[in-house]
């Protein structure tokens, strides 16, 4: 809701778009499945954009889930990137936009696609079409998308798949930070064997978290809620090394799961998650000071995995 109404805090950088995807592609692979094909075409001379990359990788990964849902059965998913300079002449049907050169990021499927009333309402906080759905995947995209001087448009009909296009404004100014800092893999290393616990009521935020941790080695639990998470502990019978878990979350906290865990391994180290603002997580007893982690969503991947090796490091 903080992104849909451009109140979140953003960290912009100038950076590349084919950088972000390149960085990106082992995990999509895994997010999509193997019985999706996934394409990737980039521009080699794409220009640079100034913008959040860890803002712009859950751009990208909101709309691989997405696709995939949209794809039971299998099919194509595709990423593109291209420059385009959009006229006064070519305006037309582009309501919002003001001619100039933009970087565009467009992401396709061949799902089952979408009716116009469906369509007309995507982007709505809220509004879904999935059993669950929270309907904020979306309309997380769309603020965060403006929220860095773009556009997004949506192309879709019932049984021809979809299509979002993207467009970044170009980045003009003096070129200071170079392409994006996160272009090579985090200098972290996970601490051998380690077991990590992952609570999170979120499906989606759920997956990328567990998807991004076992890429890097971790042995992995999931769980969607603190009573699971403790029936989990049960029949496992051993303790986890890492508890990570959302601060938020119905019937039990983050941090009165943590105490319950805690009882049964004492030695349990806890990161928190969230999503909210300092003072809202605050009431929840969880803060950024004293002997507690606190890693805020959207995160990127290589943030995600230097915080968890700093936990598990921790004396």
């Amino acid at each position: 809701l903080l992104v849909f109404s451009k109140k979140q805090t953003m960290e912009p950088e100038v950076l590349s778009l084919n950088h972000v995807v390149m960085n990106m592609e082992k995990l999509l692979e895994r997010v999509i499945g193997e019985d999706i094909e996934f394409k990737v075409e980039l521009d080699p001379d794409l220009w640079l954009i100034e913008a959040d990359p860890s803002q712009v990788e859950q751009v990208i990964m909101n709309l691989a889930v997405n696709a995939r849902d949209a794809m039971p059965q299998g099919g194509l998913f595709e990423i593109e990137t291209a420059n385009v300079v959009l006229r006064e002449g070519r305006l037309k049907g582009y309501w919002g936009m003001k001619a100039g050169e933009y970087v565009l990021l467009a992401v396709k499927d061949t799902g089952h696609g979408m009716d116009e009333k469906t369509k007309a309402r995507i982007f709505d906080p809220f509004f879904s079409t999935k059993d669950g759905g929270t309907g904020l995947g979306l309309a997380t995209v769309y603020g965060i998308v403006e929220q860095c001087g773009g556009r997004i448009w949506c192309y879709s009909e019932p049984g021809k798949g979809t299509t979002f296009e993207i467009y970044f404004p170009r980045y003009l100014g003096r070129r200071e930070t170079g392409d994006w800092v996160g272009d090579g893999e985090a200098d972290v290393t996970p601490v051998e064997r380690s077991k990590v616990l992952l609570v999170e009521d979120e499906d989606a935020v759920r997956e990328i978290a567990a998807t991004i941790l076992r890429s890097a080695g971790y042995k992995v639990l999931e769980a969607s809620g603190g009573e699971e998470a403790l029936n989990i502990l049960e029949e496992e019978g051993y303790c986890v090394d890492l508890l990570f878990t959302d601060v938020v979350m119905p019937k039990m906290s983050g941090k009165d799961l943590a105490e319950a865990v805690k009882k049964k391994c004492p030695h349990v180290k806890v990161l928190y998650m969230s999503g909210y603002t300092g003072d809202v997580v605050e009431l929840y007893g969880v803060s950024d000071g004293g002997m507690m982690h606190i890693i805020h969503k959207p995160f990127a991947r290589e943030d995600l995995l230097r915080k968890v090796s700093q936990v598990l490091g921790d004396s």
